[in-house]
């Protein structure tokens, strides 16, 4: 029973054998290493680096820079980067999110 609901949501996460893994397309190719840039240490209070990655162009078929920005955080949030998924096929990237930031037990009030 468990083997069948496994393969079953398997089926369901992989749309149709079309190199797409719940809408996003499946990469081949591994991606470069992210670039370093001197630019994050420019971002004046209250801004924050975001930096840049490397975007999949289906039609160019090849990796393309996308640069870093200074960007205003939303209060109470930080940045969590995206970052290329390794899946069976290759690669899925998965975008980075504003996610809430949580008081941590050893932290003094």
């Amino acid at each position: 029973m468990l083997r069948s609901l496994i393969v079953l949501v398997g089926c369901m996460l992989w749309l149709g054998g079309s190199g797409e893994l719940w809408g996003q397309e499946v990469v081949p190719i591994r991606p470069r290493p992210p670039q370093t840039m001197r630019q994050q240490e420019k971002c004046p209070p209250p801004l924050i680096w975001m930096q840049g990655h490397w975007r999949w162009d289906k039609t160019q078929k090849a990796y393309v820079w996308v640069e870093g920005d200074c960007v205003r955080s939303p209060r109470g949030k930080i940045y969590e980067p995206g970052r290329w998924k390794r899946v069976a096929d290759g690669f899925v990237w998965e975008p980075g999110r504003w996610v809430k930031v949580r008081n941590r037990p050893d932290t003094p009030n």
